[in-house]
């Protein structure tokens, strides 16, 4: 008998997030999908909490198929980036994959790493996090929505 095709989103997104930090390795993930999934063991549950406990920031993509999907599988793609201080990647019609790929390889290149020491006894969990630049005019800052402590 064969199975209908099926597509497991949650599953390789949550497995591609168990990585083991390195201090001097930055790590980066990028997911190109429509975020639609009908056969995954995990749910959208598990991948937020793996996202919460990664330290690869994530780059998503949404084909270009897709692209004028703004509705919940969008905005589960663009969720999963802010929330590892990513962003989503539209694609475009004129664009080659490669191009798009580069792009967010590079700028994740280019972008600062800034580390904090935690004073004091903090309660277990998730810790919302705000990154600001001081008199910012002209920066853009994006950064991990927060932090988890086990």
């Amino acid at each position: 008998r064969l199975l209908p095709d099926g597509t497991s989103f949650f599953d390789a997104v949550s497995l591609s997030l168990i990585t083991v930090p390195a201090l001097d390795r930055r790590q980066i993930v990028i997911v190109l999908s429509d975020a639609q999934d009908n056969t995954s063991f995990f749910d959208e549950a598990a991948l937020i909490e793996a996202a919460k406990r990664t330290d690869a920031v994530v780059y998503t993509v949404l084909p270009f198929s897709e692209a004028a999907n703004t509705g919940q599988y969008a905005s589960r793609l663009q969720s999963l980036s802010l929330l590892t201080g990513g962003r989503l990647v539209p694609a475009l019609r004129d664009v080659q994959i490669g191009s798009i790929l580069t792009e967010a390889i590079n700028e994740f290149r280019h972008s600062y790493v800034l580390r904090y020491t935690l004073a004091g006894a903090i309660k277990p969990g998730w810790h919302k996090l705000t990154v600001k630049v001081r008199g910012g005019r002209g920066y853009s800052v994006r950064a991990r929505a927060g932090y988890f402590i086990g």
